[in-house]
């Protein structure tokens, strides 16, 4: 039965309004607990929040925001007592209840009665009430009270919960993402972010013991790098082994893509950017330069950088300062420079495309395609058919299958060599990988063919040097002007290339 009156029914609607208005926890339970404290005769009332792992805090005094920081292990004191059970609980002698025994009250305090505050189960506050005096206790009705006038509030309390839920776990996500940054920014401080490990190289072939001997001394020289070569050939292998054997091995090594950018972001991602936000504080983003500091920045696609960020690359390498996007002050930052590209550096010098003042910072080494250490391809097809592989799962080479691999040109390098053997390997239903398993491009050796569909050159009265002259524009002609590729097919430097369109009047030389 009820024990609330009919003219207080006014005094709940007035109540569940005013909670549901607002979504701050300390004024929601002020309001419940004072009003609740009022009904029951109370003369204290406090309310401790229940917390994800079941410790609880206090939050509320007499209606307004607690004053100290008080918070009980998860079933410690009273109010665990009561989130445990999830029951009321109330003593009228707090002094020799057990249950209270390490609380401190003053001398006048000598009852309290609790009750939980749950919706659907899930406990999130306990509100407490005390009487002052010995002749002053708490009743069995006063409690059914307590409860009663709480069961009113059902609405309010669940959308208390909801907003605490997702408070809670918001909280969670920020702190998280809080100490991720930390984390981060402590690894950068310390160099253990972005550490590289050094890759295994395999090879047998005297191409790759040159460049492999040459990376090995350019490591312990500080100075920037160009490593030259077709596309995935595996410059940024190179690039990693020089790190990781140079002084800088315990530092960052990062690498940025200058085609993944626009020309505006990839300068803020290189050299970061400063300015102040709406309320007037400075605000800072560090680009790779400074987060990578005492390590290795790899740039590839040096041949993509615009006239801008090549002169600030000059500045970086002889001062070892940078200046960040809209920044007034330089920046002192200490990094390997490191860059790939797929053209040779006579033909970018020659197009304009990199500065003759950029260039000469670097040493350059090439990374030979796979057509130019043929010895290694069968070492590289039987490590990318098996993997990590073992016993009975491993496949081998039919010899035929060799013989076509090694024939092939890979225009593809690497990337192509390792797709092609792992679809061989899928292919084949026994150990044993045939020449049908192959793609049809390699059975039938179209890449090489490619280089060698040249017109044939007819009979004609004319000199050797002719001839050599006529087969050169020939060759341009069919690579549609690329010299990298036409100095290949004719077995020549691009250097030498040059040299001769120059005697051909072809190209003017620079001065």
């Amino acid at each position: 039965m009820s024990t609330l009156k009919k003219t207080e029914q006014n005094e709940i609607n007035t109540l569940s309004s005013t909670l549901l208005s607002t979504l701050d926890e300390k004024k929601f339970f002020g309001k419940l607990s004072s009003f609740i404290a009022k009904k029951v005769n109370a003369d204290n009332s406090f309310v401790f929040l229940v917390l994800e792992d079941k410790s609880t805090k206090l939050m509320v005094e007499n209606g307004k925001k607690a004053k100290g920081t008080k918070i009980m292990s998860a079933g410690e004191g009273p109010s665990g007592h009561v989130v445990r059970t999830k029951s009321p609980y109330f003593s009228n002698n707090v002094k020799r209840d057990p249950l209270f025994s390490g609380e401190s009250y003053g001398e006048d305090i000598n009852a309290e009665l609790i009750i939980p505050v749950a919706h659907e189960g899930i406990m999130v506050a306990t509100i407490h009430f005390q009487m002052k005096g010995v002749e002053k206790t708490f009743t069995i009705d006063q409690l059914a009270l307590a409860k009663e006038i709480l069961n009113t509030q059902t609405i309010p309390v669940s959308n208390m919960k909801m907003y605490l839920a997702a408070k809670n776990l918001n909280d969670a996500l920020s702190k998280k993402i809080d100490n991720l940054i930390q984390d981060k920014e402590k690894r950068i401080e310390t160099g253990g972010a972005y550490k590289a490990l050094e890759p295994d190289f395999n090879y047998q072939s005297k191409e790759m013991s040159v460049l492999i001997d040459l990376a090995d001394k350019l490591s312990q020289v500080d100075g920037p790098v160009l490593i030259q070569g077709e596309s995935a050939t595996g410059k940024e292998l190179v690039a990693k082994r020089i790190h990781c054997r140079s002084e800088r091995k315990d530092r960052p090594f990062l690498v940025v893509s200058a085609s993944s950018f626009t020309e505006e972001n990839l300068e803020i991602e290189l050299f970061g950017i400063e300015g102040l936000n709406p309320s007037g504080k400075l605000m800072v983003r560090p680009g790779i330069f400074e987060r990578a500091n005492g390590g290795t920045v790899v740039i590839k696609g040096l041949s993509r950088l615009n006239s801008n960020i090549q002169s600030r690359l000059i500045q970086l390498i002889s001062s070892k300062k940078i200046n960040r996007v809209s920044g007034h002050a330089p920046v002192s930052t200490n990094v390997r420079i490191i860059a790939t590209d797929q053209n040779e550096i006579e033909e970018l010098m020659d197009k304009e495309v990199i500065s003759k003042e950029l260039i000469y910072f670097f040493n350059s080494i090439r990374v030979p395609g796979l057509k130019e250490r043929q010895e290694d391809i069968e070492l590289l097809a039987t490590k990318f058919l098996n993997g990590t592989r073992t016993g009975e799962e491993q496949k081998t080479l039919a010899p035929g299958v060799v013989k076509a691999l090694t024939e092939y040109s890979w225009p593809g390098n690497i990337r192509e060599l390792r797709n092609t053997m792992e679809q061989a390997y899928l292919l084949a239903e026994g150990r044993v990988i045939e020449k049908a398993h192959l793609a049809k491009r390699v059975i039938e050796n179209k890449g090489m063919q490619e280089e060698k569909d040249l017109s044939p050159i007819s009979y004609t009265g004319m000199t050797l040097g002719d001839l050599e002259r006529l087969h050169i524009c020939d060759t341009l002609d069919h690579t549609q002007g690329n010299k990298t590729k036409t100095a290949k097919i004719l077995g020549i430097t691009v250097k030498t290339l040059y040299n001769k369109l120059h005697s051909y009047g072809m190209i003017h030389p620079k001065v």
